[in-house]
């Protein structure tokens, strides 16, 4: 599906929708200019695993903050969508952190999966900051990603790539450590992860 154009300077954007339905995905496009055509491909990956709210709300667990967690239907930009409900409880001298141990999604984060991404909704008004690490089972801490910022009013897309992970020394993956806030003092956060999906290479 492509939608109409945007103006953008000279020129004009467009949005392209597709079906990752296959083993390999890709994005063929072509135009013609002065009796001349233009071709480019983009490889987009392999089929995604996706993971509801309902087949991941078990793994999640308590690590250093308090965690109450639920199944609850949230109104997001005009739809009803089923999400994890996660009440991360305040604290006070020491990270805020949660855990997420799930044998599904380890059986497809493997060498063959190219990325691993949490749909993420902060209903709040204020953004929430959220550093995303994992544990593999042969390494004894936690591989880091970046800090990102959940945005307040809007889904965020928490992504843990793997294209730079080499199995064979760091195992398979093992759990997910969420810390929000960046802090000794956290006050109590709300957060609704809608989804999880693995894309494969």
């Amino acid at each position: 599906i492509l939608t109409d154009g945007v103006a953008y300077g000279e020129g004009m954007i467009y949005t392209i929708q597709t079906n990752l339905d296959k083993n390999e995905n890709y994005l063929k496009l072509s135009y013609k200019s002065e009796g001349k055509e233009y071709t480019y491909t983009q490889y987009l990956g392999g089929k995604p695993q996706i993971f509801d709210a309902e087949s991941i709300i078990d793994g999640f667990d308590a690590e250093t903050a308090t965690l109450e967690k639920s199944l609850v239907d949230v109104p997001i930009d005009g739809n009803t969508e089923k999400c994890v409900r996660l009440a991360v409880g305040e604290i006070s001298g020491s990270a805020q952190m949660i855990t997420l141990k799930s044998d599904a999604i380890n059986k497809f984060a493997n060498a063959n999966a190219q990325k691993l991404v949490f749909a993420v909704y902060n209903g709040s008004a204020e953004d929430i900051s959220l550093t995303v690490s994992v544990k593999y089972k042969k390494n004894e801490i936690y591989s880091a990603r970046p800090k990102c910022v959940l945005t307040a009013k809007s889904t965020t897309f928490v992504e843990i790539p793997f294209g730079n992970i080499i199995w064979s020394k760091t195992g398979a993956m093992e759990k997910i450590r969420f810390w929000f806030g960046d802090t000794n003092e956290e006050t109590s956060k709300v957060v609704f992860v809608k989804a999880a999906i693995v894309y494969g290479k």
